[in-house]
């Protein structure tokens, strides 16, 4: 079983958006793009900076995206952007393992929240968007009884 990037998907910030919007945009291109239904998701990862909005989670994106019945793992994580090369090396080993078919991770930038929003210019250069990125390993059948198990050791 290999795991690998399916699709890749960015949202930038309008001036009437807030970060679970974007996220929202993101993840339903990067979903699109990677060929699979929303209800073939079976992990959210949402990573971010310490500036998080509270609405960024991965419930209110599993919420929003109407994964109502679906069994799907969330993580929230409060890191950089350096700690993403590790985020996908432990959610593609997650996968390889078969714990999981097909990731969402959705990184948030928000270094620009420390800025001083009132000089000209400065979002174009900041980039502020969400990031969304699809990995798994191709295939769209569920696993549930790998994911009740993992489901139970953590419970335990």
């Amino acid at each position: 079983m290999n795991s690998k990037i399916l699709s890749r998907s960015k949202a930038l910030l309008g001036d009437d958006d807030n970060t679970l919007q974007a996220a929202l945009r993101a993840a339903l291109s990067a979903v699109t793009k990677g060929g699979i239904s929303t209800r073939h998701i079976d992990c959210i990862v949402c990573v971010s900076s310490a500036f998080r909005p509270s609405h960024f989670t991965a419930a209110n994106v599993k919420k929003h995206l109407a994964l109502f019945s679906t069994e799907c793992a969330l993580h929230d994580i409060t890191s950089t952007t350096r700690a993403l090369p590790t985020v996908f090396s432990s959610f593609a080993e997650s996968i390889e393992n078969g714990v999981y078919q097909n990731v969402l991770i959705l990184h948030a930038d928000g270094s620009s929240m420390r800025l001083n929003w009132n000089l000209a210019d400065i979002q174009p250069l900041t980039g502020e968007a969400v990031f969304a990125f699809l990995l798994g390993d191709g295939h769209t059948s569920r696993k549930k009884n790998l994911l009740r198990e993992e489901k139970m050791e953590v419970c335990s």
